[in-house]
Order: structure tokens, then sequence, then C-alpha cells
């Protein structure tokens, strides 16, 4: 039992790991897209409409709860 809910930890750490690791890279693509734009006004509105991870992660996690 003890085995099976440690097993069961690690794959939400995991889980979790991957779900940052996939929103960083998607952000990553979005600075890239950015620092693109040559206006450098435009270029800082947009590079603030990206939120971290953990803004994120809070964002999607009031969406849920409110379901």
């Amino acid at each position: 039992m003890m085995k099976l809910l440690a097993l069961a930890g690690a794959l939400l750490v995991i889980n979790a790991c991957t779900t940052q690791a996939w929103y960083e890279g998607a952000r990553q693509k979005a600075i890239n897209d950015c620092q693109a734009i040559t206006d450098s006004v435009a270029r800082q509105q947009c590079l603030q409409q990206l939120p971290d991870y953990q803004h994120y992660h809070q964002q999607r996690e009031q969406v849920k709860s409110d379901k």
C-alpha cells in the first residue's frame, strides 16, 4: 500500500513538472515572437501580456474550481 501511495505521489510530481515544462516552452516561443517586434512600445506590451507559470497555474485552478 505504501509503495502504491509513493508511486501515485511521484506521478503527480512528474505530471506537474511536465505541465510546467510544456508551459515554459510555449511561453519562450511567445517571448521570441514578442522580441521580433521592432516597435519598442508594442514589444513591451507584448511581453507584459505573458504571464509566468505561477500566474497561469492560479488562473487554471480558478477556472477548474468554478466549474
